[in-house]
């Protein structure tokens, strides 16, 4: 299965309409700079709407919201504050499994 674009998952959410991601391709291009480039650069959608369209892109679960419940105590006694700060992580307890929440979960280090 080929994998969808940012971009069209934006659409699909009703982020944007088909309308909006053509004139969009067309000014990217005059700017030479990706359509989603030019998506962030202009703010044409909210955070979440994106937040959310990665998560399908990549095929992980979007959480709107994190609470102090959630922190996996265990967990983080053993990763450093540091590292969790700087790496922008967290370990949480999510539908009776230890995961890792990530705001960036491009960053594969």
């Amino acid at each position: 299965r080929m994998q969808r674009s940012i971009e069209l998952i934006l659409v699909e959410q009703g982020a944007l309409s088909n309308e909006q991601l053509k004139e969009i391709m067309t000014l990217a291009q005059v700017d030479e700079i990706t359509p989603l480039a030019y998506i962030r650069q202009h703010k044409l959608v909210s955070n979440e709407s994106l937040a959310r369209a990665y998560a399908t892109f990549m095929n992980i679960e979007y959480l709107a919201k994190i609470s102090e419940k959630m922190a996996d105590p265990t967990l983080l006694g053993k990763i450093p504050v540091r590292f969790l700060r700087k790496n922008v992580v967290m370990p949480i307890v999510f539908n009776d499994r230890s995961t890792i929440v990530t705001a960036n979960p491009f960053d594969y280090q």
